[in-house]
C-alpha cells in the first residue's frame, strides 16, 4: 500500500511518561482499515507509538475511531516528510504530515517522546501507548469527547 493512500494520524511528543498499567484488549487495531494502513507504512518498532484514541476502542472503551494518533521518531519523522510535506496542525503547536494518516512532529506541550515511545506496548506489531497514558494526554487537553473518554475509563476501572 502506498503512503498516500493511507488514513489515520501520527503526533510527536515531550513529557515524562512513566510505566503503563496493563488494561485487557478487546480489539486488535491489525483488524482495522487504519492500523492496516499504519502497518503498510512499515514503521520499525521502537520509532513510533499509537496513542488518542485507538487505544481505547482496542480495549473497547471506544465505539469507533476516525484516526490514529501516531508519535514518531525524527528519523521516522525525516523519512516521511519526503514522501509529503509537512504543515502546521490545527493547534498551532507542532506540524504534521497528511496521508491518509496525520503525522505530525510532536504530542502534546510538555510531553517527551523518547519516554512516550520506551513506554509502548507492542500489540499484534503495533506499538500503543499505556491507556493511562493517553488517559494523561486527554486529562492535559480536556475537550468533550477527552472528558466522555475519561469517564467511560473510570467506569471501566470502578468495575474491574
Amino acid at each position: 500500500m502506498a503512503p498516500r493512500d493511507l488514513t489515520c494520524s501520527l503526533y510527536v511528543s515531550f513529557l515524562d511518561v512513566p510505566g503503563g498499567v496493563p488494561v485487557p484488549r478487546v480489539r486488535s487495531l491489525v483488524d482495522h482499515p487504519l492500523g492496516q494502513a499504519l502497518l503498510g507504512l512499515a514503521l520499525p518498532v521502537g520509532e513510533h507509538v499509537v496513542i488518542g484514541s485507538a487505544p481505547l476502542w482496542a480495549a473497547g472503551l471506544r465505539d469507533q475511531i476516525a484516526d490514529l494518533d501516531v508519535v514518531v521518531s525524527t528519523p521516522v519523522w525525516d523519512r516521511l516528510a519526503q514522501v509529503c510535506p509537512p504543515r502546521p496542525t490545527p493547534s498551532g503547536r507542532g506540524q504534521r504530515i497528511c496521508l491518509q494518516i496525520e503525522v505530525l512532529d510532536r504530542w502534546l506541550p510538555g510531553w517527551d517522546t523518547a519516554r512516550l515511545l520506551a513506554s509502548a506496548v507492542v500489540r499484534d506489531g503495533i506499538p500503543q501507548a499505556p491507556l493511562d497514558v493517553v488517559m494523561r494526554s486527554k486529562l492535559q487537553t480536556r475537550r468533550a469527547k477527552d472528558l466522555a473518554d475519561l469517564a467511560r475509563w473510570a467506569a471501566r476501572r470502578a468495575r474491574d
